[in-house]
């Protein structure tokens, strides 16, 4: 549906899975992880976000959502797990503080 991205390291692949074009409804980003024998996964990370780009050194992830033109950044709290969203621009989405 969208972009996608991988970790500085190459072992952290993160994508959006949708099942339409138009809405973000039903988008979530997800991801797999290599443990140095299989990817792992699929991993949800957060759902109703897409255009997952991440920073030079990985620590924070880029995903549009939440809002006509709206781009947040989120801290990832690990390189392949859920993210903290500690700093976001734009109009927070219901239910994050």
């Amino acid at each position: 549906m969208d972009r996608s991205a991988f970790s500085p390291d190459g072992k952290t692949f993160y994508y959006v899975s949708n099942n339409t074009w138009f809405s973000t409804k039903d988008s979530k980003i997800q991801s797999y992880h290599f443990d140095e024998k299989k990817w792992v996964g699929p991993i949800p990370v957060i759902p109703q976000y897409y255009g997952p780009t991440l920073s030079i050194d990985g620590n924070t992830i880029y995903l549009m959502g939440g809002g006509r033109g709206v781009v947040k950044d989120f801290i990832l709290s690990s390189p392949y797990e859920k993210i903290n969203p500690m700093i976001i621009q734009g109009p927070q989405p219901p239910g994050i503080v």
